[in-house]
């Protein structure tokens, strides 16, 4: 318990240093299971003027029934012309359709449903929703998420993805790859230049400790687009119980 005490208090402090998040939404559910996760992400280089230079979410995950797992966090964000403040909550649910604890199948498909609600600023609550899907196998595996973005105010319907795999090095160690990016408006003419895009390696330390599954996953993205960071550092840790 104190070495996961002392991994969640770097962490933290990682993230008072530490914008929209890196991650890869869970295909699956578990019943039961209580999921707590710290994620970060530090900007640097070239950054958008509407962009955060850094952000942490702390997120509470609970598996209330058996294919349906609703979650809830908050977020606190340091924009690039601003200072760090809470500004916002996000709730959200995984429903599980497909593979994990519903069938029995390599294949996963989950329906990832949630809510942004910015304290501050009304153009930036909106509604996500879309498909989860994930592919895994002894040593390695590959996931997918694809999201509309709907406002709840004045404003285009947009679009997130990502995309990744990992290849499992021994029981504790993974490595991979993940991509992410977002399309303001689905709608209208499409300029890629305008809409961050990165890609980059991860690695993951998992290992249970007392009971309790511990993941670090490491993540460092490089821009491909001009209103990309020229690179950035994800950070998420992930306790379940």
């Amino acid at each position: 318990m104190r070495a996961i005490l002392s991994i969640a208090a770097a962490m933290s402090l990682l993230a008072s240093t530490a914008s929209a998040q890196f991650d890869i939404q869970d295909s699956t559910t578990a019943s039961q299971e209580v999921k707590m996760e710290i994620l970060n992400t530090i900007r640097t280089g070239s950054i958008a003027a509407n962009a955060n230079r850094n952000e942490h979410e702390f997120r509470l995950t609970y598996g209330a029934l058996e294919g349906w797992a609703p979650r809830l966090s908050f977020l606190i964000s340091n924009p690039r012309n601003g200072s760090m403040d809470v500004t916002g909550f996000r709730f959200a649910s995984v429903i599980g359709i497909l593979g994990g604890e519903v069938s029995e199948s390599d294949f996963s498909l989950g329906f990832y449903s949630g809510v942004f609600y910015d304290f501050d600023n009304s153009s930036n609550r909106f509604v996500e929703l879309g498909p989860s899907v994930g592919y895994e196998q002894p040593d390695w595996s590959v996931a997918l998420n694809t999201f509309a973005t709907i406002p709840l105010n004045d404003g285009d319907v947009g679009f997130n993805y990502a995309v990744g795999g990992s290849y499992k090095i021994n029981e504790m160690f993974a490595v991979g790859a993940e991509a992410h990016g977002t399309v303001s408006s689905v709608f209208e003419d499409v300029d890629i230049s305008s809409d961050e895009h990165v890609i980059g390696p991860t690695m993951t330390l998992a290992l249970e400790t007392e009971g309790r599954d511990v993941a670090l996953r490491l993540g460092t993205f490089f821009g491909l687009t001009d209103a990309a960071p020229t690179m950035a550092i994800s950070a998420n840790l992930e306790l379940g119980f």
